[in-house]
């Protein structure tokens, strides 16, 4: 079954390789997964921390399933809080139809080729069959970090 179209972007190899990388202009379908986590991260000394400290961005992770090749798998998201925002505001709306953001084929696009120009948007797409939701939870997820602020922030 092929429902998500176009197929990903290339991703690069070794640790890079399990998270989601576009281009300028550039954009990819996907749903989702798992408990998305905030944390502060140091980008420099990439360290992460559960408290803000001098030199730390807050940030958010999650990981989102595509199809690569003739497989699906999983990528991590890590963006920092407009996208959590967007991210958020989605999956509040949803929740108050009853609805889960999981459920849901999304796609991200990136605008932008710079640090101080970048932004990723996500527009909702349609809901998945029961077929599609069988294939994406048995896709295995990449680990997200281990630190977490209060997840109570994220409500859905």
């Amino acid at each position: 079954m092929d429902f998500f179209d176009p197929p990903a972007p290339s991703t690069g190899g070794g640790k890079k390789k399990s998270f989601l990388a576009l281009k300028d202009g550039e954009s990819i379908k996907g749903v989702f997964v798992g408990t998305p986590k905030l944390y502060y991260r140091n980008f420099k000394t990439k360290e992460y921390s559960a408290y803000y400290k001098k030199g730390f961005s807050p940030n958010f992770s999650v990981n989102f399933i595509i199809k690569e090749g003739d497989s699906y798998v999983s990528k991590l998201i890590e963006k920092g809080m407009t996208f959590y925002r967007d991210f958020k505001d989605i999956g509040l709306e949803l929740k108050e139809e009853g609805k889960e953001i999981d459920n849901f084929i999304c796609t991200i696009k990136r605008r932008g080729s710079g640090k101080e120009d970048t932004r990723y948007s996500i527009r909702l797409g349609s809901e998945m069959t029961e077929e599609m939701a069988k294939i994406v939870r048995e896709v295995e997820l990449q680990p997200l970090p281990d630190v977490d602020i209060d997840n109570e922030e994220i409500p859905f």
